[in-house]
């Protein structure tokens, strides 16, 4: 998931702070729907990802990626996509230190179509202020070894569900900083 990896790197170079989720709110999209996004997709820098949809609903996502002059290996992760109110937002577990708490990073998935998937993350700042004013529950995690710390949201369903009802898309997602998938059509014999 090189593409989402420097996307986390630009926020956190760029002083924005990276938002996560303790629990996926809403309903997780099943094997009927997530099927649509099975094949191969392309960012418009060249980053290619495979798409699998798994029986539960969840998807698993492979990227490969060159590892020296001979070698490639492929990094995978699995993926959900659920409803939360009108929007849909794509969670990616974080793979976390032994002393962390589960958490899945988030981005809204602004357009899903047959060929083209748009995903946006979420504004840092915005969450931490919200979190700041008790909007939604939450905390500062600090990272180690760092003055950085991500936005982790412990609201429930129904509290996160609300909160994206009640502040517009622009408020809370960063569409700079978006990333655009379209479907890789392969040629058969």
């Amino acid at each position: 998931m090189r593409a989402l990896t420097a996307l986390l790197l630009l926020v956190t170079i760029a002083g924005c702070q990276v938002v996560h989720i303790r629990d996926i709110p809403g309903d997780a999209w099943q094997w009927e729907t997530s099927k649509t996004l099975t094949g191969w997709w392309a960012t418009k820098t060249g980053d290619v990802f495979q798409v699998i949809p798994l029986h539960d609903g969840s998807l698993l996502i492979g990227h490969p990626t060159r590892t020296s002059e001979e070698e490639f290996e492929a990094i995978s992760t699995i993926a959900t996509i659920s409803t939360v109110g009108d929007h849909n937002l794509i969670f990616l577990k974080n793979k976390k230190q032994k002393d962390e708490e589960p958490s899945f990073l988030f981005l809204l998935v602004e357009t899903s179509s047959d060929e083209l998937i748009v995903l946006i993350p979420p504004k840092g700042d915005s969450f931490v202020d919200m979190i700041d004013k008790h909007e939604v529950n939450g905390k500062r995690v600090k990272y180690k070894n760092s003055d950085e710390f991500i936005a982790l949201i412990t609201s429930d369903s129904g509290s996160f569900k609300t909160m994206l009802a009640s502040k517009s898309t622009e408020e809370l997602f960063d569409s700079k900083l978006k990333i655009e998938l379209s479907r890789v059509k392969l040629l058969h014999d």
